[in-house]
């Protein structure tokens, strides 16, 4: 092909939390990755012969010629599908520790090719949008999810916005992507879901004050200047930990809300609140089920114990982690009337929206009570 540029489709696959498993997992899960990739492109009818897979590590990237006849919405509306399929159904035979989640983007450009690989700045905003934070965000925030897809907007407004076929473009959300070198909007998009993905905002960088003079100690008579020349002891607000611990718990941002609900405890008179939402923060929108441990989230619920709905979270806990339901087991009903009575219908909601664990009978209680609020017997 040599090194004059012709145009590509781009796709970079990265799996999600690879480097942090052990070296048999992460073999295992690389023969998986590509299963599924080569499983979803014969089930699209994406042809083999002529895309170009280079091995990534923990990903690989795809890149596919235009003389190959397969469309970018069908990229979009038949491929990713077929690809969410795949790894779904891989799922279903894995446990936690094989558990495989992929992350996506879709990008196009010009690129050449020489004796050691491609060529093309398009190639390098692909493989940094598939490491963006907001990404990882968003996939994170939809512990039920298999695959998390970024586009770029060149991407977006061409194929996206026109919604050929299943192609919903409500269900992208725009974000801003600035990391290294990369300065640009994008579309993020969970497949499996017709609600826009929760991503964050990117905390607003501390203000500084204007370059001004400081000066320090106890004057005897007044300060001339001109307004805003001269300011004495003057520091920044502190920043309040409480609302923005409590704003990215709000947008499923779990890491931003664990950091500012740990300052929050670590001021005075921290109400038992910080403990109950740190617990949720730290579950991160997973089952309780799937933590390796749970007491330090344990530990925050017993230090929140006064409130109801700590309560009634820690047996939820406690009861999705050890699958008491699978016995057939479970808190009293007469015990889970007394803690719904006790609580509010958007206490419930909160447990039940960021908390999945349906299969629980507290959790199917909270159900209840999020649907009624005059509900308090805690029974079926």
């Amino acid at each position: 092909m040599g090194l004059e540029p012709t145009h590509h489709s781009i796709l970079v696959f990265d799996i999600e939390r690879y480097g942090s498993r052990p070296d048999p997992i992460q073999w295992r899960l690389r023969r998986e990755m590509y299963s599924c990739i080569e499983d979803a492109m014969r089930a699209a009818g994406l042809p083999a012969d002529g895309c170009f897979l280079e091995d990534r590590g923990d990903g690989v990237l795809m890149l596919i010629p235009s003389t190959v006849e397969y469309s970018k919405y069908k990229l979009v509306d038949t491929f990713l599908p077929k690809l969410e399929a795949a790894l779904r159904g891989y799922a279903k035979v894995s446990n936690e520790a094989g558990r495989m989640r992929m992350r996506l983007a879709m990008h196009s450009g010009e690129l050449g090719r020489d004796d050691r690989g491609w060529i093309g700045a398009a190639v390098n905003t692909a493989c940094r949008l598939c490491d963006v934070q907001t990404l990882r965000d968003a996939l994170a925030s939809v512990p039920e999810a298999h695959v998390a897809l970024i586009v770029s907007d060149e991407w977006f407004q061409a194929v996206i916005r026109h919604e050929h076929g299943a192609i919903d473009a409500s269900t992208y959300t725009q974000v801003p992507v600035d990391s290294k070198e990369l300065h640009v909007k994008a579309w993020i998009h969970v497949p499996g879901t017709r609600e826009r993905p929760v991503v964050a905002a990117p905390e607003p960088a501390a203000t500084q004050p204007p370059a001004q003079n400081h000066f320090s100690g106890n004057f005897a008579g007044p300060v001339f200047g001109q307004a805003g020349d001269v300011t004495i002891n003057q520091a920044p607000p502190a920043p309040d930990h409480w609302a923005l611990g409590m704003q990215a718990l709000h947008n499923r941002a779990y890491p931003a809300a664990q950091r500012h609900l740990r300052e929050r405890l670590a001021e005075p008179a921290a109400p038992p609140e910080a403990h109950y939402y740190l617990a949720i923060a730290l579950l991160g929108g997973r089952a309780p089920r799937y933590m390796p441990s749970t007491v330090e989230i344990r530990d925050h619920l017993v230090a929140a114990d006064p409130l109801p709905q700590a309560r009634l979270l820690r047996l939820l806990v406690d009861e999705d982690h050890e699958r008491l339901w699978i016995r057939g087991r479970g808190p009293g009903y007469e015990l889970l009337a007394g803690l719904l009575g006790r609580i509010s219908s958007e206490d419930a909601h909160l447990i039940v929206q960021h908390v999945p664990a349906p299969e629980c009978r507290t959790w199917q209680a909270l159900t209840r009570k999020a649907t009624d609020p005059s509900e308090r017997t805690g029974a079926p």
